[in-house]
């Protein structure tokens, strides 16, 4: 989607939409760097590997994994320490470029990831989306419900919320907290 094909679609009432967008996967493929920064942290830290996870490769996988809770925590913080070095293995996708231009037009844009904010931040940065929010919410913020933490947060009527999202649990989150499919 563009900003052309959103301004003939919404048209003069663009302006009155708020556009929420989450990071991982929407804005920024996070994967590769996530997973490399994961397993040299593993590495780092115990030295053993995390091959044994498949899929995307988050802190809440690592539950699968073969370290005891206290490895897993200092996994994710070494983790946290390293990933900037693999911040050139992420990959702006076309929503980032969607995000700009509305940014641009002062359109109210809102990001809200699962991501931590540190994580986040460095990845934004690096892909200069840092400041094209009207409003950013992280995991510290608001626990497991983004959307529904969003909605108690500003009230927006549900008919003028367009969201970006990768996850289909997350989409389900969205429509539980009152917002259209």
């Amino acid at each position: 989607m563009t900003i052309d094909e959103l301004k003939n679609f919404f048209g003069d009432d663009l302006y009155n939409h708020v556009f929420i967008f989450d990071m991982d996967g929407t804005l920024v493929n996070t994967d590769i760097a996530n997973r490399m920064a994961y397993q040299q942290a593993a590495k780092n830290v115990c030295q053993c590997s995390l091959f044994n996870v498949v899929g995307r490769m988050t802190r809440d996988s690592l539950r699968y994994s073969r370290l005891s809770p206290e490895e897993e925590t200092l996994v994710v913080e070494e983790k946290q320490r390293i990933y900037p070095k693999y911040l050139d293995k992420t990959l702006l996708l076309p929503a980032g470029k969607l995000l700009k231009d509305l940014h641009d037009e002062g359109c109210t844009t809102i990001l809200a990831t699962k991501a931590n904010k540190q994580r986040a931040l460095q990845t934004l940065q690096y892909h200069h989306l840092d400041n094209c929010f009207t409003h950013q919410y992280f995991q510290e913020d608001f626990g497991t419900d983004k959307y529904q933490y969003i909605q108690s947060t500003h009230g927006f009527d549900p008919d003028y919320v367009y969201i970006f999202e990768d996850s289909d649990a997350e989409v389900e989150e969205a429509v539980n907290a009152g917002f259209q499919r």
